[in-house]
């Protein structure tokens, strides 16, 4: 049943859907995201530490997710840190020597005037605009992803085995908000036009979520 949700959330994000054949690294990074958190629910967390990893050096949403992840794991599930750590380390090693020795300048964010930029009510705007309407866009007609996971919800009646069950929701909604969250704090605070973020990468980054 668990495959057959997956696939038909698969199948009614139109967005994934244009994303594939236009061959950005969006699309395989949005696959080790999910399998980090599937694997990490799933009590394999060194797997979990091996595709965030994966995540890190295919993009850099890869290592602002592992970032995430470790306060998050940190907070709800503190005996798999250490593990998730091991799998994570050999590819956090690469990740900072390439930005390290390789590439010390390609990163603008956070820079000068990140701050003055929080502060434009228009920036905010635009991109929370840009992020919602790719949310709503995900929806093929009337059926959206999101309705299929709420109707599970709603058929199980948001069954919780136990208490580790129900840290385990809290980790998950924590993780698709944190990132949502900085997703639009990094277009807020990049010295790129917020309008011309919104109408080309929001798109993309939603794909990720």
């Amino acid at each position: 049943i668990a495959g057959l949700i997956a696939g038909l959330t698969l199948a009614c994000s139109t967005t994934l859907v244009l994303e594939v054949p236009a061959q950005y690294a969006d699309v395989p990074i949005a696959a080790y995201l999910a399998g980090s958190l599937i694997f990490l629910l799933l009590d394999h967390p060194v797997w979990a530490g091996v595709f965030a990893g994966c995540a890190a050096w295919t993009k850099d949403e890869g290592a602002m997710f592992c970032a995430i992840l470790l306060v998050l794991i940190a907070i709800f599930r503190r005996r798999d840190f250490v593990r998730v750590i091991s799998g994570l380390a050999p590819f956090a090693i690469v990740y900072a020597a390439f930005k390290l020795f390789f590439a010390p300048h390609v990163s603008v964010m956070f820079g000068a005037g990140s701050l003055a930029r929080l502060s434009e009510a228009n920036r905010w705007g635009a991109v929370l605009g840009g992020l919602g309407g790719q949310i709503v866009a995900l929806a093929a007609g009337w059926i959206h992803p999101i309705l299929i996971v709420v109707a599970l919800a709603i058929a199980v009646k948001f069954r919780q085995d136990s208490n580790d069950s129900r840290k385990d929701m809290w980790l998950a909604s924590a993780l698709a908000i944190a990132m949502l969250a900085a997703y639009a704090l990094a277009m807020i605070t990049s010295p790129n036009d917020a309008q011309w973020q919104a109408g080309t990468a929001a798109g993309r980054l939603i794909v990720q979520w």
